[in-house]
């Protein structure tokens, strides 16, 4: 019952912060490119590999704390990352006939979260080493 209470805290303050953040920096920035959807991407990549880093979360050894995970990364990360609204802003970009910018989105997150998850998760190690 805990765990699912973490988990619901987590998810429900990880999608208050991934608006925040999405619409502070789209507000920012007002660019014709969905650079909001892009900074929570690539940030929510960078947390959850610092989390599974420190935590193992199961992908080299097993996780050291399981609410904590479920909280942070389940359910903060799961509900702060925005894969679905990636998808719709890159296809809207295309249908708005900026094919460049479609690509450069998909580039541009694909390659961005990617790095991030893996230096998150190389430091996540580091930090309890």
């Amino acid at each position: 019952m805990v765990a699912w209470l973490g988990l619901a805290f987590g998810g429900a303050l990880g999608a208050v912060c991934r608006y925040l953040v999405s619409t502070t920096v789209s507000r920012l920035l007002p660019l014709r490119f969905p650079l909001g959807t892009l900074t929570v991407n690539i940030s929510g990549a960078l947390m959850i590999g610092v989390l599974a880093g420190m935590l193992g979360a199961g992908l080299i050894r097993p996780a050291v704390d399981e609410w904590l995970w479920l909280s942070l990364g389940v359910g903060f990360c799961g509900s702060y990352t925005t894969m679905s609204s990636w998808s719709l802003d890159t296809l809207k970009l295309g249908l708005e006939g900026y094919p460049w910018r479609m690509l450069a989105n998909f580039a541009l997150t694909f390659s961005g979260c990617l790095l991030a998850v893996m230096g998150g998760y190389w430091g996540g190690t580091f930090l309890v080493a």
